[in-house]
């Protein structure tokens, strides 16, 4: 035993490891060989999104598969222990045209306590927040890039929006 195996903490591996991601925009949930990323942002308090907490990372096989409704509410109320600890109580984000819908209201329901309040948005209000975004950064003379194209741009931005409606079955 060297004198570093002394001081290192053994974690336990049914306990997750929970921790922010990259600029606190987001949170990393790993639970032994299992992990997901949950959508996270503190502008005006902390908000957390359920839309996120549907399918494990994909694995070594590149399968990804969804949680059950038992791991739902398990992660869930990890990372709202987490939130609360780290930060405060956050607004949990339901998406109104998420399937899970009225499941991740149940869950929230168990956790009023601990969740300050809860907010909708849709799929529609959340293109138009993302456009809104990268018309901000471009007018900030940001550089703005999406899945390796460099936006120049708003009508770049709008071919861009137009294919992420047409994915998402919006008009």
């Amino acid at each position: 035993m060297s004198l570093f195996d002394l001081f290192r903490r053994k974690r336990d591996p049914n306990k997750p490891s929970i921790k922010f991601g990259f600029k606190g925009e987001q949170i990393e949930y790993r639970l032994r060989d299992k992990s997901i990323v949950i959508g996270f942002a503190y502008r005006d308090g902390a908000k957390l999104y359920t839309e996120d907490i549907k399918k494990w990372d994909e694995d070594i096989a590149g399968q990804a598969y969804n949680l059950s409704h038992g791991e739902k509410t398990q992660v869930f109320s990890d990372v709202l222990d987490f939130v609360c600890t780290k930060r405060n109580q956050p607004t949990v984000v339901i998406n109104k045209d998420d399937a899970d819908k009225t499941i991740w209201e149940k869950i929230c329901s168990n956790y009023t306590g601990r969740i300050k309040d809860i907010e909708y948005t849709s799929d529609q209000q959340n293109i138009e927040a993302i456009k809104q975004e990268w018309m901000d950064a471009l007018a900030a003379g940001e550089k703005v890039i999406v899945d390796d194209i460099e936006i120049e741009n708003g009508k770049d931005i709008d071919a861009i929006i137009e294919k992420m409606k047409s994915i998402k079955g919006l008009s």
